[in-house]
């Protein structure tokens, strides 16, 4: 009733002096004073940008940098003082003024931003952490991940390289998904957005992180890892404000991990006993000097806001350049944004954003080749001392002669085969808003957003300075794509208080349409390093060519009721209904609600007397989330590859294909899964908010619970059970639960000094509780050399642990590592493995600590984690002591003779994945220290500059770990080598393993052996590159296992099964084969010898078409295989293994296949005759088709009728591309004359057979054709055979004339080494049948041992 008595009277008022005003002539001048003053807070510091609004009107000022502000306003008006985080004061307008505010400790009326609306903070139901413009600006950052890093509890923020411009890793409440993504999805002003690379911290007004399923529902589907929400700057009314940021920083690698000197390198390697070294060798080269140098990193940041009570902007602009401590490593980016708001009428709001970015950036080849899998970073250990960085034999190229090792590059040329690289990007993010007020109480705003990205990543290296440049004569690549999404929201919001109670209604769609399009062509062959693009290459690739495009859409509706009675009980309900393009439409749409409550204790009557209490408050929330994330844009479709045909290829001598005018083949890419959904996470939260001591003190707590099923896995199949290897399936469940707990403290207030505190921790537990049809997942291959993965993935575990065997250090006696014999079987096995370590924190924490004084602010920064494992499997290159590699110092504690105590063990050690590699990863970093001042003058007023505040910071001062990596702070991912891997797969140990640990079981006497076993299996391995049957990565295999009592046992089915294979090949696939041994480079590891049976294509590569191994003892005395001989002795067995592959299917159509598809040899071919009848409608034509089909089949023949309703023509182009060796063609005449039409698929040659003769006449037809088909193949093969006396003419036939090369060899693998560098060519094999070519090797001109057969192969 006041209310409304004080409106009715205000409304009198200004009745009143408007009648006045008309009868009376007097001045505005007379009825106005001009009030000025300065506006300073509790410490007497001038605040800058305090509003100043004459109480009733929209007249108004802001202070300047003196905290100063005139106004002329009406006399006796009162002026209303407000300032964002303090207490608004009213007083009457004088002349002259003195005002101070006080901090406002009532935080709770803070606005947050939320789902499609806001909502003060007391009145917040569900789980969210605020980071705003105050914690922005406390210390200079580069990236908005930077700005949340350590500030919100229940959020991981870790930088997983220090590549420049690197993207942080942000994890809500742990990990959701295993094939899918994990990361958060990003809102920046109402637009989702899939990540944050293009936006500068600096237009950031406020970050809301929901991390809860209550709160993030209302974005359904793409929030099961949480949400990020981030309002960027907007103009405002008063005087316009000019901020300039400029940062300049250094960085350096501060710790160096010592390698072993020249001296000490070959001391090694003479006890390694694989590299032969001169002695005397000096230290010429500090490669750790060499490679890293200072990184620098530069940021300077603009920005203009104004407006009056109708429009207002804010423009920006920025620039940023980080250079890495690696040179040739940097990231540039520009960035530009206006944000514009117009009020057009008191009822028309219309508003645009428009963001435009530009960066360019190389990761410095930080992770690339070379050292085996640590490329620039171990390759500065790896590297021995004794070489230079030049070659001086050969100008402008690096040297690389290491006497015979040939998995070394030095650190320089890694980075040099990487400095060309370059990876642009450009952003564009504009969004035109219009907001319609009706009524007071209800809003419409509908939103339409064009987020448009173009990429393009191009790759250069010289065909001069590295040794793989000189081998490729120079390569490059031009990678491009574009993205485009629209967005389309409309959202009608109603919102109504009366008395004590508030109505909150909305309601809303939205629609997303993504367009994707990407092309990329690849170059070789470069006269020099001058032109560098793709014009100058002489070689284009033919297979490495090409475009690629795909669209998805999602449809979305929503809505939110929240009610809250005297802001003590609030409710809140979301639901949102998601429908995908990419999923099947009786599966597409997915349906999320959520609910969320809130009981404000503190305004109960029984806590009134609990003063120093501001606020307690208890809520809780359920609800569910999705993820689409891992599910490809055409997942539940039917796709297929697309194979290209060598063009330009020129048959052989009976080859009629027409190469010049093939056409692309197509096979089957995946299993339709038309039953895909999203993953799905409900999560619930409870959670307590206490605020004490006049708003002092702030605590805030949850407990969470997550649950996700329908995970998305790509499942193994059984090798040929189909035509994919695996297939998408929706079949796991994952669990997550933890507690939070974060702490504001303002510790010291009065005076000119304070001091705040904020503190956070959080635990997260995570377990995988289900998987259906495949039980475990194998990940992270940790080294060549170990062969053998480390993660394992199964139900009741954490995802990631570590896996393999226990490591009870060194034996003083042997040298040896011991393992653990976990079975007590008395030897050490694959049985024996077990988890050895877990890469999940048990919680991790950050504080901050906040200093003022006068202008000066002090940040201090800590984060840490503890009870978290890593695997430091760079060890193993450092430490490893396997090969010719050089090694950190830290060998230098290795065992040497009997009765030594130390935990390093002797040289080639018995290497596997153990504790020996697992290190405690907990750690406490001082993360960053910033001091900044406030500067202020009269100077800067006059240029209207309201901020000018220069830092001084310092980044990972401290680190406190046991960890002996580089870094602590690691994000685990799951790689082949370096590169990452596109799908995840399960991983057998290999066959020899399996058996050996059998044998060890089964074998005790002479009277057990031979052992002969054969076997059809699965097998998965992983291939950087796969070409479909020949090299893939799931395949079956054929193969036998033998153990024998003695050696000539042993040798003697080496060899029958060499040429049981042989045999095969020749008078069944009619593949010609050059039979012989492998080299001791090419041969089975430990194998004492491996033999194999070599095939060349039609393009001249050349095919392992199979093997056979002679183990020797050697497997047996490693796994204890011994048995009991007739003289009663113990002895260990003699082993053999042999096999081949389902690549034999690509061999055939390698070498028989032609343009019309397949060309099957009749002995193999399923299908050996097809009946085609011609004019079949008519009477008595199938009737024949079906008496003759059952006379082949008397006859033994493998025949088919096709009597589709397809014309003959399709049908012959049926038979062709299938392959089927002869189709027999009868029609009406035919039948009549007796006769019928034999057609040859390999010739295509037509014969005239007597009907009554054709099971008499078709098995010669077939057998002629086998013998034509094979000795077509071996003219081919023999025709594209030649001969090298020396290595210029070697190199040439290499580069221009595909096939096998017959060369002489001395033996040494140097030489071998060196024909794969400088030719491109590997040792096929050494032929049983040898010829005396020259008497010289082929590389080197010292004597030769062998004839060898070289060439290129898959």
């Amino acid at each position: 009733m006041k209310k409304n008595r004080r409106k009715i009277l205000s409304g009198s008022r200004k009745i009143f002096f408007a009648i006045l005003a008309m009868f009376l002539s007097l001045s505005a001048s007379a009825q106005q004073i001009t009030a000025s003053g300065q506006v300073l807070d509790a410490q007497k510091e001038p605040l800058i940008g305090v509003s100043v609004q004459e109480k009733g009107t929209s007249n108004g000022a802001i202070t300047d940098l003196d905290g100063n502000f005139t106004l002329n306003v009406k006399q006796n008006a009162i002026l209303i003082f407000s300032y964002v985080g303090y207490k608004s004061q009213e007083v009457k307008a004088a002349q002259q003024m003195k005002i101070t505010l006080q901090e406002d400790n009532e935080v709770l009326d803070e606005v947050v931003v939320i789902g499609y609306g806001s909502v003060k903070r007391k009145d917040v139901t569900t789980a969210i952490s605020s980071v705003s413009t105050k914690d922005l600006d406390m210390r200079p950052i580069v990236s908005a991940g930077q700005a949340i890093q350590g500030k919100a509890a229940g959020v991981s923020v870790i930088q997983p390289n220090g590549t420049p411009g690197g993207e942080m890793s942000i994890r809500v409440r742990g990990t959701t998904s295993m094939n899918g993504s994990n990361d958060p999805l990003y809102v920046v002003d109402g637009v989702p957005v899939d990540n944050i690379k293009f936006l500068s911290p600096n237009d950031i007004e406020s970050m809301q992180i929901l991390k809860d399923a209550s709160s993030a529902s209302i974005y359904g589907s793409r929030a099961a890892n949480g949400v990020i929400l981030i309002t960027t700057k907007a103009g405002a009314a008063g005087n316009a404000k000019v901020s300039l940021t400029a940062q300049f920083g250094l960085n350096k690698v501060a710790d160096k991990v010592e390698s072993l000197n020249a001296a000490q390198y070959k001391e090694l390697q003479d006890e390694i006993g694989l590299v032969s070294l001169p002695d005397g060798l000096p230290d010429r080269t500090d490669w750790f000097d060499e490679t890293y140098t200072t990184g620098k990193t530069q940021n300077y940041q603009v920005a203009v806001s104004n407006g009056n009570e109708k429009m207002k902007y804010y423009l920006s602009a920025g620039y940023l350049k980080e250079q890495g401590v690696l040179d040739i490593s940097y990231y540039k980016r520009y960035n530009f944004r206006v944000n514009l708001e117009n009020q057009v009428r008191k009822w028309l709001t219309v508003s645009a954003n428009i963001s435009y970015s530009d960066y360019t950036s190389n990761g410095g080849g930080a992770m690339g080749t070379g050292s085996n899998r640590g490329g620039v970073i171990l390759a500065v250990i790896n590297t021995p001392t004794y070489a230079p960085v030049w070659d001086a034999l050969n100008p402008n190229q690096y040297y690389n002669n290491f006497y015979g090792v040939g998995n070394i590059t030095n650190p320089l040329e890694n980075m040099a085969r990487a400095k060309n690289n370059k990876d642009k990007e450009n952003r564009l993010l504009a969004s035109g808003n219009i907001l319609l007020t009706p009524f007071p109480e209800l809003k419409f705003k509908s939103t339409l957003t064009l987020d448009r990205r173009n990429a393009v990543n191009t790759t250069f290296l010289d065909p001069i300075s590295t040794a793989w440049g000189r081998n490729q004569y120079g390569e490059a690549s031009d990678n491009r794509n574009m993205n485009t999404v629209l967005t389309f929201d409309n959202v009608l919001t109603y919102n109504k208080n009366f008395k004590k109670h508030g109505l909150e209604v909305m309601a809303g769609s939205s629609w997303t349409d993504s367009d994707y399009s990407n092309s990329w062509i690849n170059g070789s062959h470069y006269r020099s390093d001058q032109i560098q693009t793709l014009n100058a290459a002489n070689k284009i690739s033919w297979d490495n060519t090409g475009t690629g495009a795909s669209q998805w859409g999602i449809m979305s509706f929503f809505g939110r009721v929240a009610y809250n009675f005297d802001s003590k009980y609030l409710v809140t309900a979301n639901l949102r209904a998601d429908g995908s393009s990419k999923l099947h439409p009786d599966h597409r749409w997915g349906v999320f609600p959520s609910f969320s409550a809130a009981w404000r204790i503190s305004s109960e009557k029984f806590m009134e007397d609990l003063t120093w209490i501001d606020d307690l408050k208890l809520r809780g929330g359920w609800g569910q989330t999705g993820n689409q994330s891992g599910i490809g844009d055409y997942a539940y479709l039917q796709r297929y590859n697309i194979g290209r045909i060598e063009w330009f290829k020129k048959g052989g001598e009976g080859d009629s294909t027409d190469y010049a005018n093939a056409v692309p083949t197509i096979s089957q890419a995946n299993l339709r899964t038309s039953d895909l959904t999203w993953e799905t996470t409900t999560q619930t939260n409870i959670g307590l908010d206490l605020t004490i001591l006049n708003g002092r003190l702030t605590f805030n707590a949850d407990y969470y619970y997550k649950k996700t099923k329908n995970m998305l896995m790509n499942v193994s199949l059984p090798a040929g059970a189909a035509a994919a290897t695996s297939i998408a399936r929706n079949e796991g469940e994952m669990v997550n639960k933890g507690f939070e707990l974060s702490i504001s403290s303002k510790n010291l207030r009065g005076g000119a000094f304070t001091w705040d505190t904020d503190f956070n921790i959080s635990f997260n537990r995570n377990k995988l509780t289900k998987l259906e049809l495949q039980k475990v997942y194998y990940d992270a291959k940790t080294a060549d050399v170990v062969n053998d993965y480390v993660v394992r993935n199964e139900p009741g575990r954490a995802l990631g642990g570590f896996y393999g065997y226990i490591s009870d250090g060194v034996d003083p006696e042997t040298g040896e590592l011991m393992y653990r014999d976990l079975n007590n079987d008395g030897k050490i096995s694959s049985s024996d493995r077990t988890y050895i370590g877990d890469p999940n924190p048990d919680f991790t924490y950050g504080m901050t600590n906040t200093f003022s004084w006068k202008g000066f602010n002090l940040s201090i920064f800590i984060q840490g984690s503890y009870g978290n494992d890593i695997y430091n499997a760079s060890r193993i290159e450092t430490e490893g002591m396997y090969d010719g590699k050089n090694q950190s110092a830290r060998v230098l504690n290795r065992w040497k003779i009997p009765g030594q105590i130390t935990d390093v063990p002797k040289a080639n050690f018995k290497l596997l994945n153990s504790t020996y590699f697992v290190e405690d990863g907990s750690y406490l970093r001082l993360k960053d220290v910033s001091l900044s001042y406030n500067v202020k003058g009269k100077l800067l007023k006059k240029w209207g500059i309201t901020r000018l505040q220069p830092y001084f910071t310092a980044t990972n001062l401290l680190t406190w770990t046991n960890y002996s990596g580089m870094d602590p702070e690691v994000a685990w991912v799951t790689h082949g080598g370096l590169e990452p891997l596109q799908e995840r797969m399960c991983v057998r140990p290999t066959s020899e393993t399996l058996f050996c640990d059998f044998y060890s079981r089964d074998i005790h006497s002479y009277r057990d052996l031979p052992k002969v076993y054969n076997q059809w299996c699965s097998v998965m391995r992983w291939e950087k590159t796969t070409r479909p049957f020949l090299r893939s990565r799931e395949f079956l295999w054929q193969e036998g296992h033998t153990a024998h009592a003695t050696a000539e046992e042993a040798e003697a089915r080496t060899i029958q099964m060499l040429n049981v294979y042989a045999d095969f090949c020749e008078e069944v696939l009619a593949i010609p084969v050059v039979k012989g041994r492998k080299t001791d480079k090419e041969k089975f590891a430990g194998a004492e010898a491996t033999y194999t049976i070599e095939s060349l294509m039609h393009d001249g590569k050349a095919l392992q078409s199979g093997t056979s191994h002679n183990f020797g003892d050697g497997f047996a005395k490693a796994y204890d295989i011994q048995f009991t001989d007739r003289d009663n002795k113990l002895k260990y067995v003699h082993q053999t293994s042999w096999g081949m592959t389902t690549r034999m299917i690509g061999a055939i159509i390698m070498v028989h296949g032609d343009n019309s598809g397949l060309v099957l040899p009749p002995r193999i071919a399923p299908v050996q005759v097809d009946i085609i009848p011609i004019q079949q409608k008519k009477a008595g034509i199938l009737e024949k088709a079906a008496e003759v089909e059952a006379t082949l089949k008397a006859a033994g023949l493998r025949v088919k009728t096709d009597d589709t309703d397809r014309s003959p023509g399709w049908k012959f182009s049926e038979q062709e591309m299938r392959g089927i060796p002869v189709r027999v063609e009868m029609g009406p005449k035919d039948i009549e004359a007796g006769q019928a039409v034999v057609v040859r698929r390999d010739t295509r040659e037509k014969i005239i057979v007597a009907i009554d003769e054709l099971a008499a006449e078709l098995p010669k037809i077939l057998d002629s054709m086998q013998k034509d088909m094979l000795e077509r193949a071996r003219k081919h093969r023999d025709a594209h055979t030649y001969v090298a006396h020396n290595m210029e003419e070697l190199k040439d036939i290499a580069d221009n004339k595909p096939g096998f090369i017959k060369a002489m060899w001395c033996g040494e693998r140097e030489c071998e080494d060196k024909l794969k560098e400088d030719a491109g060519i590997t040792s096929r094999c050494m032929p049983f049948e040898q010829e005396t070519i020259s008497d010289v090797c082929v590389c080197c001109g010292k004597p030769a041992k062998k004839m060898v057969y070289w060439g290129k192969a898959y």
